[in-house]
């Protein structure tokens, strides 16, 4: 090759770049380049946008010179190149340049088969790895588009995640609708039960899934009795009607699929509402491409659910979720009342103290705490008297309100730690 671009470029320079071009995607070839790194680098060689339009397939995207890869249906003004049922553009602001031809054919031509590389790897309609990779912060763009596209989202719509842990007997997913209007507590401290959410990587899938029909439902998760899912959430993606809280002609949906011991759900409602009874963590509205970060704000807030607030908002954390996702465990560790709280734990009845303070935390009334745990008004103050002398600050004030609050929040924090594997 070397030899033969010496002798092109004493005969032709327009025959030497086109042959340094071609051998610039044969590279990319032979390092078997992901499908972004195809995107990018064009982009980069033809210093201009460049994109791929396949909306059956669930692709569109674009790659800007920057590097950086969005979805965005091809411009006017593109040059176009087919293959299939797939478009393969590039988009340059000025006149075009005399080998815009030469690097469109062969963007198209690795294009294509770096897309059915990438393609037929992925999981299948109703593989319950679809819904991992729609969050995972780990996965590609073009993955995470071909996902949503099999669950029947739109990539550029929005959804929220939630992410539920599956009550024990029931034959409903855990996220599913509660009645227009229902209950949604604040947030507040004790964690959940069972291991935190695992961060999914991308591709990581149960070897014994087994696909459904697109917009059907398979068998509902069910538990063992012992608090931990059975196989059975692990082979179906449930897919449900969403109540609206006002008339639509849109016709919204929840689809839920089991992310280790965990149900998480794709909520593409704004307005549904989790069942109150079930512990969720409620992540924000996301561009659904984004949708790992919702998933990353919807476990923040499943590890400060507890019984006395079931259903906790990452919405409504403000400030508090930027907190506590910098919380470092040897921060929590350090902290006193944390300390203090352990040493309630491990007294007599301190089960039942922690859930009073959990439920004077989120009520600011002892006659609302004592309703909440069902225990009298009387009670309930003579317990949070021992409290405050075991934590050495009143409750009564706004600051030691916020005191405990935090406290309850950290221990939570701590007990639960995030799990990035």
């Amino acid at each position: 090759m070397k030899g033969l671009l010496l002798r092109l470029s004493s005969l032709d320079a327009d025959a030497e770049s086109a042959v340094r071009v071609i051998g610039f995607f044969d590279a990319l070839m032979t390092d078997r380049a992901e499908l972004t790194t195809l995107l990018r680098s064009t982009a980069a060689l033809a210093e201009c946008p460049v994109g791929i339009d396949a909306p059956a397939r669930g692709l569109v995207l674009r790659a800007n010179p920057t590097g950086t890869i969005d979805l965005a249906e091809p411009p006017p003004n593109a040059d176009l190149r087919e293959h299939n049922d797939t478009r393969f553009w590039l988009a340059r602001p000025t006149t075009a340049l005399p080998l815009d031809e030469m690097v469109l054919e062969r963007f198209a031509l690795a294009g294509s088969i770096l897309l059915d590389r990438t393609l037929n790897n992925l999981p299948a309609v109703g593989d319950p790895a679809l819904v991992e990779l729609v969050i995972s912060a780990t996965a590609g763009i073009p993955e995470r588009s071909r996902a949503l596209h099999l669950l029947g989202i739109t990539p550029t719509s929005t959804l929220r995640v939630t992410v539920s842990t599956p009550p024990p007997d029931t034959s409903a997913p855990a996220s599913r609708p509660a009645a227009a209007g229902g209950p949604a507590p604040g947030s507040t401290a004790e964690s959940h039960s069972g291991p935190a959410p695992r961060s999914p990587a991308a591709g990581d899938s149960a070897t014994t899934a087994r696909p459904v029909a697109e917009g059907g439902s398979g068998h509902a998760p069910r538990s063992t009795g012992a608090g931990e899912p059975g196989p059975a959430p692990r082979s179906t993606v449930v897919v449900q009607a969403a109540p609206r809280l006002a008339p639509s002609s849109t016709t919204a949906r929840v689809i839920s699929g089991s992310v280790g011991s965990h149900l998480v759900s794709l909520w593409t409602d704004p307005d549904a509402q989790p069942a109150a009874e079930v512990r969720t963590g409620v992540g924000p509205i996301v561009p659904a491409i984004r949708a790992a970060d919702s998933w990353r704000d919807a476990c923040t807030a499943l590890r400060l659910t507890s019984p006395e607030a079931p259903v906790v908002r990452s919405d409504d954390l403000g400030g508090l979720l930027v907190v506590v996702e910098r919380l470092r465990p040897e921060d929590i560790a350090a902290s006193p009342d944390v300390a203090a709280l352990d040493r309630i734990a491990a007294e007599p009845g301190g089960a039942d103290l922690l859930a009073i303070l959990r439920a004077y935390s989120v009520t600011d009334s002892v006659r609302k705490a004592a309703a909440l745990v069902f225990r009298h008004h009387s009670t309930v103050a003579y317990r949070l008297e021992h409290a405050e002398s075991v934590l050495g600050f009143p409750f009564s004030n706004a600051g030691g309100r916020f005191r405990l609050h935090l406290a309850l929040t950290m221990r939570a924090l701590g007990s639960t730690p995030w799990q990035d594997s």
